[in-house]
């Protein structure tokens, strides 16, 4: 009956809907009992299925209470109210930062326009001023007129499925909102009493309308039901009772943590807490519609000992973890996955900012100390990392305030270490309480160590002594890194340093000698395992070179007629060969066993050589089916044979001439030893100075981003540190707009009167002392030391507020005293270290192409710490100074600021470029600086340059000469021979081949036995100590270099006679024919 009354009545449907669902609820209710009346006949029924199953009952007969009271009470809209005494407006949401489905906003809009023309036709006193902000202007949407995040209670309304709005003050910040301070005594009743008026004649506007679903109502027909739950089990996997997971978990709080940790003092958390089988259901995740949350966000599940506050229980995030149950929130809704957690103890780690380029440490790792592998089960927390910043695209959030710290998880009594890297920068710090006599470290053993204080110190040491054992190795085998031991003294410097003001006390001076320290080992610290893995290489290329090598010296040396035999002496030469390079070649004392080196080349080599095979039969058959298809047949010596053909008839003259071939060999190997010891590659650290065509405007330096990208908080605090006792520090804070595209619109508010301005600056007291701005100010005086609740406002701000020195403005909700009033033609023209001025930059502004360049440069942050000059050396357009206001940088950034750029003035006493050098070191940030009347830009530069080359520029020379005229006279004497070839079929370039043959096995025997005597002959100096201070590196890169060098100079000698031989062939003729 209703169905046929709802096609002819669309006010029915719903009515019919519900009546579904309620008879949907009660068939669902019906099968869950019949399905417990099942299981509790069985003979031995399960307790825990028992339980989850009156659970599931319990939740379906209150999910059908609920509807019952929907389909009693028909609900047209609901209306929540989110009232505050300070701000100036009241608005209209659909929207919150819960679940922001802005997406919806075309569906409310016809119900925002009906709410203002209430307001407008009303004309009663007392009403507090309403603005519609549910249809966007040209310069404001919703989120302009919330200061900050807010989660309304419409929002789950919404989800639920009815049509619901807000009614909430706007431009507030509610700075007192979930704090001890949010009295009744500070409560401003006035502002509240005409909100509430306001908010009565729009309830009573609505319920007096007749025509409420077809005027204001009327794109709201129906929203669909979104809080889909997220349900699982928590289980525990004792290997010892079972092959699969199936220990159930009491008392665990199940977690998806939010976008935000609080939202206008809701906390966005999704939680639950699992039953006696474990099993838990969480609805309503937070989520937002331009971010995909879900991709990134994870469930986490917790057990806490009620007595102790201890966490017992932490998600595992090892291989019968996390591996192979994901805990992904993504693909759970409507599933029920299992949520591992293990038995664990906690372990506190701090201080997680990379002291080079201050930002927190993004990921971690843990280890076992017995075998320095991922545990079976382990864990590790950090907080929720949301992509931020101006850049980014992502919801405005507090860029500057961090929270670097992380929390380790293992099973109690096992010792672990613990890694953090960032982005492809690799590990930046590491944690393995590293002993003298063990400098790999004895682990952290959970339960008996429940932090780790003074993080930074820890790390420095542990990573000094990791660096020291390894480069004590190297040392002994003639391997030396001179920018790295140099950066190794230096963090030796300051941990003695840190651990004396530690023993003093002077706690400031030893967490900056700490930094500095843990700054220069993290440097270090890729170079050493690189230069460790650079001898791996080398080894690897003489091993790819002693293949052909021992092929060549088996047709020297014996030239056996039958194959087997000629396999064998081949398979035994290089055997000896690699004996021997396994007796003086370092690579098999770094850490690397002879036999894991020689396994691992074989199986490279193999899978080359079943490679080239499949090839060539791959080769082979299109050309057969090329044939059968045309009909042509094609007759040409293949490359491959020829090329063999060359290296045997090669090998054979070679053989035959053994005075010339012993004598040439002999020149090439002494070349190769010859070159190895005279050259090396040298890596350095320079400071990269650009001279800026920029008037210096203080004595000092200046660090920022690249970009403008925001910093964290803590690099002011640690550039404070590390500079505070040289002069005066100060950073600079912006509030713009989080959408580059679009300007914020921020309402100084006076009275009846306003005025708008598209950001605010934050800065120090203490900026005069850098910069001179108080010079800029026309009223009043700069900040004071201390002061917070404060504002500096241009003069155009001042004229149309009417404000003067000592008045009070409200800027987002926040009373300020104006302080001060500066010209804005002044104020432009302070500008900083840079050429820019103080003011923040106008992102809208900018060219669609710059836009793109920056979010290009952001993007590349990372990227094994590179400075690109374009992208500092780039100005970008800024607000005009009547634009902005001033506020204290603790104020500002306290009211969701970032911190923006951080400025020094040094005393007479301190030369601000010798600084910078210092400086530059430790940061991979660009640093202004100015010490005269120009400035010049710092930046940290790793060169790596070949030494020692044209010192063997003129042995290299003759030896090309001496190969020349070796092959000259070959080829002089073989000119019956290359007669012969060439009668017979061979083409001008196989006969070349022949000689670039002899080259190459010229080539290759010099470079193996070059290089083993060279070895052997470090080996003896270093051993013996023959020459002090002398490091013969042929273990490493330039070494590989140096071979490739001589075998170029032997190869590019043997091409003029090559070309000759060539020239005397007669050209051969391809012949093709058809059947």
């Amino acid at each position: 009956f209703f169905d046929i009354i709802a096609r002819k009545d669309p006010r029915f449907k719903e009515e019919v809907d519900r009546r579904r669902q309620i008879r949907q609820r009660h068939r669902r209710i019906a099968k869950l009992e019949a399905e417990y009346r099942r299981e509790k006949a069985r003979p031995q029924p399960s307790e825990a299925k028992l339980r989850s199953l009156r659970r599931r009952i319990a939740e379906e007969k209150y999910a059908l209470s609920v509807a019952k009271k929907f389909h009693r009470y028909s609900y047209p809209l609901v209306i929540s109210l989110d009232i505050s005494s300070r701000g100036p407006k009241l608005a209209s949401f659909q929207a919150g930062w819960f679940f922001h489905d802005d997406h919806l906003m075309r569906f409310f809009s016809p119900l925002g326009k009906y709410l203002v023309e209430v307001c407008k036709s009303a004309r009663l006193e007392g009403l507090f001023p309403f603005v519609d902000a549910i249809n966007p202007t040209q310069e404001r949407d919703w989120e302009t007129y919330l200061p900050v995040r807010v989660a309304f209670d419409s929002e789950a309304a919404v989800r639920f499925g009815l049509r619901a709005i807000t009614l909430a003050t706007a431009e507030d910040e509610r700075p007192l909102f979930d704090t001890p301070h949010d009295t009744l005594r500070r409560l401003d009743l006035r502002p509240v009493v005409e909100q509430a008026r306001t908010v009565a004649l729009l309830v009573g506007a609505l319920c007096d309308e007749r025509e409420l679903e077809r005027k204001p109502l009327k794109r709201l027909k129906r929203l669909p039901y979104r809080l889909k739950p997220i349900e699982g089990m928590v289980y525990e996997f004792e290997r010892e009772e079972s092959f699969l997971p199936s220990t159930p978990v009491p008392g665990c709080v199940v977690v998806v943590a939010g976008l935000y940790k609080v939202l206008g003092g809701v906390r966005p958390e999704a939680m639950d807490i699992s039953d006696e089988a474990g099993e838990f259901r969480i609805r309503g995740v937070q989520g937002y519609a331009g971010l995909d949350f879900y991709k990134n966000s994870v469930l986490e599940a917790y057990k806490i000992d009620p007595e102790t506050g201890d966490i017992t229980y932490a998600p595992d995030l090892g291989i019968d973890g996390e591996k192979r149950y994901p805990r992904d929130v993504t693909g759970r809704v409507g599933l029920r996955r299992p949520l591992m957690v293990f038995r664990c103890r906690a372990i506190d780690i701090y201080d997680l900012v990379d002291p080079r380029y201050l930002e927190t440490l993004e990921q971690g790792f843990v280890f076992d100390a017995t075998t320095d592998a991922e545990p079976l089960s382990w864990g590790l927390s950090l907080p929720v990392a949301v992509p931020m910043g101006t850049m980014g695209g992502a919801p405005p959030s507090d860029p500057s305030y961090v929270e670097p710290c992380a929390v380790a998880f293992a099973p109690p009594g096992q010792a672990i270490k613990v890694g953090f890297s960032m982005g492809l920068l690799g590990l930046r710090m590491i944690l393995l309480n590293s002993t003298p006599k063990k400098p790999e470290g004895i682990g952290f053993k959970a339960g008996r160590v429940r932090a780790i204080p003074m993080t930074s110190l820890q790390a420095a040491k542990d990573m000094w002594m990791l660096n020291e054992s390894r480069l004590r190795l190297q040392a002994r085998h003639g391997i030396v890194n001179q920018r790295v031991h140099e950066l190794h003294r230096a963090a030796k410097k300051e941990l003695e340093r840190a651990e004396r003001a530690l023993r003093e006390r002077d706690y400031e001076t030893a967490v900056a000698s700490a930094r500095r320290a843990w700054a220069f080992e993290s440097r270090a610290y890729p170079d050493v395992q690189g230069t460790s893995i650079d001898v791996i290489k080398g080894i690897l290329f003489y091993l790819m070179l002693l293949l052909p090598f021992a092929f060549f010296a088996e047709r020297l040396l014996f030239a056996f007629p039958d194959i087997y035999r000629r396999i064998a002496g081949t398979a035994v030469i290089f055997v000896a060969i690699f004996w021997l390079l396994r007796l003086v070649h370092p690579a098999f004392e770094l850490g690397v066993p002879s036999l894991i080196i020689l396994l691992g080349f074989v199986v490279l080599a193999l899978a080359l050589i079943v490679i080239a095979i499949v090839s060539l039969k791959f080769n082979e058959q299109l050309k057969r089916m090329q044939r059968e298809m045309m009909g042509v047949h094609e007759q040409d010596v293949g490359r491959i044979s020829a090329v063999a053909t060359a290296f045997s008839l090669g090998l054979a003259n070679m053989r035959r001439r053994k005075t010339r071939t012993a004598l040439t060999a002999t020149t090439i190997i002494l070349l190769t030893f010859t070159v190895i010891s005279f050259t090396s590659v040298r890596a350095l650290l320079r400071a990269m100075v650009i001279p800026l065509r920029k008037e210096a405007t203080y004595r000092g330096l200046m660090v920022r981003d690249r970009t403008w990208e925001a910093m964290e908080e803590p690099a002011l605090m640690d550039l404070k540190v590390q500079l505070g006792r040289l002069g005066v520090v100060v950073g600079r804070a912006w509030l713009v707009s989080p959408i580059p595209e679009k300007r914020m619109v921020i309402d100084i508010i006076r009275g009846e009167k306003s005025y708008a301005v598209h950001a605010l600056v934050g800065l120090s007291p203490k900026e005069p002392e850098v910069t001179g701005i108080d010079k800029a100010l026309v009223a009043g005086r700069w900040f004071a030391e201390g002061e917070r609740d404060a504002c500096i406002l241009p003069e155009e701000a001042a004229e149309a507020l009417g404000a003067k020195v000592g008045e009070v403005v409200l800027i987002r909700g926040r009373p300020l005293k104006v302080v001060g009033i500066y010209d804005s033609r002044q104020f432009g023209k302070v500008l900083d270290l840079d050429g820019e001025p103080l003011t923040p930059i106008d992102y809208a502004a900018l060219r669609p192409e710059q836009l793109r360049a920056l979010r290009e440069l952001a993007a590349q942050k990372f990227r094994l710490g590179r400075v690109s000059a374009a992208g500092i050396l780039e100005e970008y357009t800024h607000y005009s100074p009547s634009d902005v206001a001033i506020l204290p940088e603790e104020e500002l950034i306290s009211m969701g600021g970032s911190l923006r750029s951080v400025a020094c003035r040094l005393d007479e006493r301190f030369d601000p470029e010798r600084v910078a050098r210092r400086l530059v070191r430790l940061l991979a940030l660009p640093i202004y600086t100015a010490s005269g009347e120009r400035v010049k830009l710092y930046s940290s530069l790793g060169l790596t340059t070949m030494s020692g080359l044209s010192d063997v520029f003129v042995p290299m020379v003759i030896a090309g000469l001496i190969v020349l005229n070796t092959m000259l006279g070959a080829v002089y004497e073989r000119t019956r021979e290359i007669g012969t070839f060439s009668a017979i079929g061979l083409a001008p370039s196989h006969i070349a081949s022949f000689f670039l043959a002899e080259a190459t096995v010229f080539a290759v025997i010099g470079a193996v036995v070059g290089y083993l005597l060279g070895q052997a002959v470090g080996k003896l100096v270093v051993a013996y100590n023959l020459l002090p201070g002398i490091y013969l590196n042929y273990s490493s890169v330039s070494a590989v270099a140096s071979t490739l060098i001589v075998m170029l100079v032997v190869l590019l000698s043997t091409i003029y006679p090559a070309r000759k031989a060539s020239q005397i062939a007669v050209p051969a003729i391809e012949r093709k024919w058809r059947l």
